[in-house]
């Protein structure tokens, strides 16, 4: 009897297992128009964090990482076999989701794609690259941007940590000593005594309590 684990979370809906029925072809994706490659707002599309809201919320997401095995195990028991089809009736859904938040450029390109895997893969490779403007952006404006006299300190604080969380949200963390110094820089001259006595007693709060 062979013992037999996946990473199911949640059982599929009663209905036939669709899986079966999985296109074959050549990976459609390599051959993505650039249209598709280039088009507005591609992350907040196919990969954006609503379709993972709901992804998670029907405890499906883990099928962006996990693709079932081409056939249940030998000599599997019956619970095992159902939970096999459970898990690829939730691999086909999370597929069909995905495509159903695309535009039609990038829906042909991944008809042909069997696994969610694979689509959340290759659209990784297609638009991993747009984050390098969008961090060198991000990265220039939290360095440059100053306080004026005048102007809210509380506002300034919450834009600056705006930005530091946009940066960790594009895995970009930078240490906590440099974003304290990069706020301490954006102040204006009316703050020095401020940073002068920060500095002289080695205060160490976190960034947000600064």
């Amino acid at each position: 009897m062979a013992h037999w684990k996946n990473p199911v979370r949640e059982k599929a809906p009663e209905g036939a297992c669709l899986w079966e029925k999985a296109p074959e072809g050549a990976h459609a994706w390599e051959k993505a128009p650039e249209g598709a490659r280039l088009q507005e707002k591609a992350p907040e599309g196919a990969q954006n964090q609503n379709l993972k809201i709901i992804l998670n919320s029907e405890g499906i997401a883990y099928t962006l990482e996990n693709s079932p095995p081409v056939e249940a195990p030998t000599g599997c028991s019956p619970e095992e076999l159902q939970t096999y089809k459970d898990w690829c009736d939730q691999d086909l859904r999370s597929k069909f989701y995905m495509q159903a938040s695309m535009n039609d450029e990038l829906q042909r390109c991944f008809e042909g794609a069997k696994h969610a895997v694979d689509i959340h893969f290759h659209l990784k490779e297609l638009f991993g690259e747009q984050k390098c403007p969008i961090i060198h952006a991000s990265v220039k404006e939290l360095i440059t941007l100053r306080l004026q006299d005048g102007d809210s300190v509380h506002e300034h604080g919450a834009r600056m940590i705006g930005l530091v969380e946009k940066l960790v949200d594009m895995d970009l963390v930078l240490p906590v000593e440099l974003t304290i110094d990069v706020l301490l820089l954006s102040l204006p001259s009316s703050f020095d005594f401020f940073v002068v006595n920060f500095n002289m007693n080695k205060i160490e709060p976190t960034f947000e309590e600064l």
